[in-house]
């Protein structure tokens, strides 16, 4: 989900897995986009699947949420050395 408050390109965040610290890293770019506009190449970089297969899975994570009008934020993260 976009949230401009949160996310914001410089910002520093640490990154997580299952709750166990991973590394800190920098917002590099934010790119915002709507579901049903995510398309074959944006797909495969962030999940692995198809661009039909993604949004399924973006609308199984948000069933409550209208994604046709909520936009979407996808993020690119360097890491802090």
């Amino acid at each position: 989900m976009k949230n401009s408050n949160k996310y914001q390109i410089g910002r520093e965040y640490e990154i997580r897995l299952k709750n166990k610290f991973k590394k800190n890293a920098t917002i590099q770019a934010i790119k915002t986009t709507y579901c049903n506009q995510i398309n074959e190449f944006i797909a495969h970089i962030d999940t692995g699947y198809s661009a039909q297969e993604t949004q399924n899975i973006i609308k199984k994570m948000y069933p409550k949420i209208d994604l046709e009008k909520q936009p979407l934020s996808f993020i690119l993260l360097k890491s802090v050395k």
